[in-house]
């Protein structure tokens, strides 16, 4: 029986010590800081209206809870947010501009949703979009955030 005890003992001592030694490596880093990060968005020179645009972070142990992102006005301009802050983290991004949301009456399976879609669609000016814009692989579009600059004009190109 000592024999077992001991065993159990020591399997315990392991664990302990392992969990111990393993858990400081498993901490998160800090979050970079978040800078104010405005600007317009254009294609071939022309205001973009209506689109979403993301600016996902290029940096190792963060995920999408550091991804910022805005909408576009009627002229083109945005403001990011990141979460519940106002801005982009500072560091290193690519750029995707897609579609923005769609109205609600546009939304949905109907046939009047889907009409409606098509018509809110066909009624934005500059489109249609480029596709690689829109893919966070083949985006041609690196944003570097500083906390010196507030201003990022993104401009593209058919």
């Amino acid at each position: 029986m000592t024999t077992r005890s001991s065993l159990f003992i020591a399997w315990g001592a392991l664990l302990t010590a392992s969990a111990v030694l393993w858990a400081p490596g498993c901490s998160r880093p800090e979050p970079p800081p978040i800078a104010e990060a405005t600007g317009t968005v254009t294609l071939d020179g022309k205001p973009l209206p209506s689109v979403r645009i993301r600016f996902i972070p290029m940096f190792p142990g963060f995920g999408a809870e550091l991804v910022a992102e805005a909408v576009s006005d009627t002229q083109g301009r945005f403001a990011l947010t990141c979460g519940p802050a106002n801005g982009a983290c500072v560091g290193p991004h690519r750029v995707v501009v897609e579609e923005g949301p769609l109205p609600e009456d546009a939304q949905g399976e109907s046939g009047r949703a889907q009409m409606r879609m098509t018509q809110y669609l066909q009624s934005l000016e500059n489109r249609p979009l480029p596709a690689l814009y829109g893919n966070v692989a083949q985006t041609p579009l690196q944003v570097e955030i500083s906390a010196d600059q507030k201003v990022y004009d993104l401009k593209l190109a058919r």
